[in-house]
C-alpha cells in the first residue's frame, strides 16, 4: 500500500490524463475552470469532462460517469457539492483513479456532520491507495505539463509559463496571493499545490515530493501547523542533503496551552518554540510576511550564495550605514570591522571616507564615480567578506551618473562571480532590469534587503552519518522510571547520564545511617508519584552536613509534605550527594501532538519557566547537532570561561542532549514527556567530559488509553 500511494501520489502531482466531476460548460464556473485552463494550457494528455447531463462541455465529449471513461485516469478534480464528492471519490478508487483535487467544501470546517464526511474520505484514502488532495482546497498547477487543476482566478490574469520554483500553501485563498506577490517580484513558480484540509495528502507529503524533484531548485511553503513531524522531517532532511532553500511562512505563533503541562519542558513548549526549533535543526529560512516570502526567494533567485555570513557595507549616506547595521543585527548578518590594509586603502581614494564597515564614501562620491568601485576593491582584495551592499538611493539613476556608476558597479561584479551583490537604489525598472541582467540583487529599502540577505545566507547544519537508536526498554522498566525521581535517575543512568549518588529511604530513622556511606553536602528529597514539583511544598532540603542533621531534615520533610497533603501515603525519601556545579540547564523531552518528540535544552533551576531560554530540536540528534542547540541559546556565553571560572563542559552537555533523545526517539510511542531539571554542569577542567549531572528528573509516560499523548511509533 506504500508503494502503491507514493506512486498515485506522482500521478496526483504530475498528470498525464485528468477527468473534471462536476464539469461545466460555463468557463467562468468552478466546474468550467479547469477545463478552460487546461486546454489553455495546452494539455497534452485527455480531459474527461464528467456530467450526466450534458453530452459535450467546452468543445470536448463529455461523460455520465468516471466509470464510463473506460480508459486510464490519473486525477479527477471533484467539483460538486459534499455528499455527492464522497461517493464521487469512492467511484474514483474503484475505477483505478490516481488521485482525487477536491475543491468541495462543507468537511471538517463546517461541523460534526462535515468532520464524518472527511473522516470517510480519509478511510477511503488509506483503504484503497488512492491519494486525495484537499478537500477545500483551491487544487495545484504543473506548468511543465499544463496540468491547471484549481479555480483560482489567478490564472485569468495568465499562466505561469513555468519555473524552478515550487509554492505549497495549506490555504488556498493565501497560496493564490502568494503567486500574486511572488510574481511582483520577478519569480517564475513552475509548481503550485494548496492542501486545504489535508484529508489524506498534507503539506510535509508535498514539501517532500517537491525536494525530490529535479526540476524544482527553491520552495516556499506557508502553514498554519502540520499533521506528520516524521514526513515533514525527511522532507527538510531531503532538501538540506540536495542543496534546496527551503522559505516558509509558518503562521499560528500562539503559545500551546498550558494548563494540563505536567513538566517545566511541557510548560516551555509553546508551539513556535518547536517549530523554531524545526527550522533551525535543518536550515529552513523562516519569513514572517508574503513581502518577505517574496524577497528572500528574490534574494536567492541571483547569484549563489556565499559560504560565509559576513557583508560589507557600503553607503552615500551615514543614515543609509546606520539602519543597515541595525537590520543586519537583527538577523545575524556579521559586518566585521575591516583590516587596517583595506581602510587605509580606501582612505587613500577617498580622505573624507568612513573606511571601518559600513564604508560612508558620502555624496562626494558623485563627483568621481571610480570612488566607489575603488573602495569596493579595497574591500575584496584585504577580506573574504561574501556580500556587498551598495546603498545608493537616487544616485545610482541621476542623468551624469547612471552609466559611468553602472559600469564601475557591474565591471567590478564580473571579475568577483563568487560574491553577492546587493544594490539599495530608487530607479526606473529599465535600469533595476539592467542590474539584475548583471546579477545584482535590487531593492529601493535598504532594511529589507538587509534582511533577505541575512535570511538569504542562512545554511542548514551538514548532515550526521545518523543517529543510532537504543536498546529498547521494556514496559515494567519505563513504568518503574516513571513511578519516581529515583526510578527515573536509575533509567537516565542505564541510557548513559551522570546521576549523583545515594539511595532510597524508608524513614527518618535510617537516614542518618544511610547518610554515614556517603559525601557531604548531602541533599534530602521526598519521592513520591503525586508530586512533580517537590520545592513548591516544601519537600526538599538542601546543604546538610551530618547525619543528624540529615535525619532532622527527612522529619522535617515528611512534616511539611504531609501538612500540604493529608491524604498522601506510600511516600519515600531519596537521599544524595549534593552536586556542586558552575551551572544550571534544563533539559527534556516534550511530545508535541504534530511533530513529535521534541528534545529541549535551556537555562534551567527554578527560573527556567520565568526567561523561557531554551532551544528545541527534533528527536533523535547527534552531539553536533546539541552543540549547535547550546549555542542557539541566548544565554549561550554561560558556557564561556568568566571571572577566573574556566569554560564549561559543553561536550558532556551535548552527549547528555543526544543520549535522552535517542532514548526519547527508541520510545516515542511510550514517552509523553521527561523533564531534568536542573541539568548540573561543571567545568570542563573539572568534568573532562562527564561534567553534566541530572539533580533531578520527572518522566511521564503516554496513557496507552489515548496514544495520541504520545509521538510517533518507536524507531528501532
Amino acid at each position: 500500500m506504500t508503494d502503491l500511494r507514493r506512486a498515485n501520489l506522482e500521478r496526483l502531482l504530475r498528470p498525464s490524463s485528468v477527468a473534471v466531476i462536476g464539469a461545466s460548460g460555463d468557463p467562468a464556473r468552478i466546474g468550467g475552470r479547469p477545463v478552460r485552463y487546461l486546454k489553455a494550457a495546452g494539455f497534452a494528455g485527455p480531459i474527461y469532462p464528467i456530467n450526466p447531463n450534458r453530452e459535450e462541455i467546452q468543445g470536448l465529449k463529455a461523460y455520465p460517469s468516471i466509470a464510463a471513461v473506460g480508459r486510464p485516469v490519473d486525477v479527477a478534480v471533484i467539483a460538486v457539492p459534499a455528499a455527492a464528492a464522497v461517493s464521487a471519490i469512492a467511484e474514483c478508487a474503484a475505477a483505478g483513479v490516481g488521485g482525487c483535487v477536491v475543491f468541495s467544501g462543507d468537511f471538517a470546517e463546517s461541523g460534526p456532520e462535515g468532520a464524518a464526511r472527511q473522516a470517510e474520505l480519509t478511510r477511503i484514502a488509506h483503504d484503497t491507495g488512492i491519494r486525495i488532495l484537499g478537500p477545500n482546497c483551491l487544487g495545484l498547477f504543473n506548468a511543465s505539463s499544463g496540468a491547471f487543476l484549481t479555480f483560482s482566478s489567478f490564472f485569468d490574469r495568465g499562466q505561469p509559463r513555468g519555473g524552478r520554483t515550487a509554492l505549497i500553501s495549506q490555504s488556498g485563498g493565501f497560496g493564490s496571493h502568494l503567486l500574486e506577490v511572488v510574481k511582483e517580484a520577478g519569480i517564475e513558480v513552475g509548481s503550485w499545490i494548496t492542501t486545504g484540509n489535508e484529508a489524506d495528502v498534507e503539506i510535509g507529503e508535498c514539501l517532500d515530493w517537491a525536494a525530490r524533484e529535479d526540476g524544482i531548485d527553491t520552495i516556499l511553503a506557508y502553514s498554519e501547523g502540520v499533521k506528520d513531524g516524521a514526513t515533514l522531517r525527511r522532507a527538510l532532511e531531503t532538501a538540506r542533503d540536495r542543496g534546496k532553500p527551503v522559505i516558509f511562512l509558518k503562521a499560528g505563533r500562539s503559545v500551546r496551552g498550558a494548563a494540563a503541562a505536567s513538566t517545566h519542558t511541557a510548560a516551555m513548549a509553546g508551539s513556535d518554540a518547536v517549530y523554531q526549533g524545526v527550522f533551525d535543526q535543518f536550515g529552513v529560512r523562516r519569513v514572517y510576511s508574503a513581502e518577505e516570502l517574496a524577497d528572500v526567494a528574490y534574494m536567492l533567485g541571483g547569484r549563489p550564495m556565499p559560504a560565509n555570513r559576513s557583508a560589507a557595507l557600503f553607503t552615500v549616506s551615514g543614515a543609509g550605514g546606520v539602519l543597515m547595521s541595525d537590520s543586519a543585527e537583527d538577523v545575524g548578518l556579521d559586518i566585521p570591522i575591516l583590516p587596517a590594509e583595506a581602510q587605509a586603502k580606501i582612505r587613500a581614494i577617498a580622505s573624507f571616507a568612513a573606511p571601518a564597515n559600513p564604508v560612508d564614501f558620502t555624496a562626494q562620491a558623485v563627483n568621481d564615480p571610480k570612488i566607489v568601485g575603488g573602495c569596493l576593491q579595497a574591500v575584496a582584495q584585504h577580506t573574504d567578506i561574501g556580500s556587498f551592499v551598495i546603498y545608493t538611493t537616487m544616485t545610482a539613476d541621476d542623468a551624469n551618473l547612471r552609466e559611468p556608476i553602472f559600469d564601475s558597479l557591474t565591471g567590478f561584479a564580473a571579475e568577483h562571480p563568487d560574491k553577492v551583490f546587493v544594490l539599495c537604489m530608487i530607479g526606473s525598472a529599465e535600469l533595476k532590469a539592467r542590474y539584475e541582467a548583471r546579477g545584482f540583487r535590487v531593492f529601493s529599502d535598504a532594511s529589507r534587503a538587509i534582511r533577505a540577505l541575512g535570511l538569504a545566507l542562512r545554511t542548514a547544519s551538514p548532515a550526521g552519518a545518523g543517529v543510532t537508536p537504543m536498546k529498547r526498554l521494556s514496559g515494567d522498566a519505563l513504568t518503574g522510571a516513571a513511578s519516581s525521581e529515583a526510578g527515573g535517575k536509575a533509567l537516565l543512568k542505564t541510557i548513559g547520564l551522570r546521576v549523583p549518588q545515594g539511595a532510597v529511604v524508608a524513614d527518618a530513622a535510617e537516614v542518618a545511617r544511610i547518610a554515614e556511606g556517603l559525601r557531604f553536602p548531602l541533599v534530602v528529597k521526598i519521592l513520591s508519584d503525586r508530586i512533580l514539583h517537590k520545592s513548591d511544598i516544601g519537600g526538599v532540603r538542601i546543604g546538610i552536613r551530618s547525619p543528624a542533621e540529615a535525619e532532622e531534615a527527612a522529619a522535617q520533610i515528611l512534616a511539611s509534605v504531609r501538612a500540604a497533603m493529608p491524604d498522601l501515603t506510600g511516600e519515600m525519601l531519596l537521599l544524595e550527594e549534593q552536586v556542586e556545579a558552575e551551572a544550571e540547564l534544563i533539559l527534556g523531552i516534550d511530545c508535541d501532538p504534530s511533530l513529535g518528540q521534541m528534545v529541549m535544552v535551556g537555562l534551567g533551576g527554578v527560573q527556567a519557566e520565568v526567561y523561557k531560554d531554551a532551544v528545541f530540536r527534533m528527536a533523535p540528534v547527534d552531539p553536533a547537532e546539541a552543540l549547535r542547540m547550546l549555542s542557539d541559546l541566548k544565554g549561550a556565553r554561560l558556557f564561556d570561561p568568566f571571572r577566573g571560572r574556566g569554560a564549561l563542559d559543553v561536550q558532556a552537555v551535548a552527549q547528555a542532549i543526544s543520549d535522552l533523545s535517542r532514548f526519547a526517539a527508541t520510545h516515542a510511542d511510550r514517552i509523553r514527556s521527561i523533564d531534568v531539571n536542573p541539568l548540573m554542569v561543571e567545568t570542563a577542567a573539572k568534568g573532562q567530559g562527564t561534567g553534566a549531572i541530572a539533580a533531578d528528573c520527572v518522566i511521564v509516560l503516554a496513557d496507552p488509553a489515548h496514544p495520541s499523548q504520545a509521538g510517533a511509533p518507536a524507531q528501532g
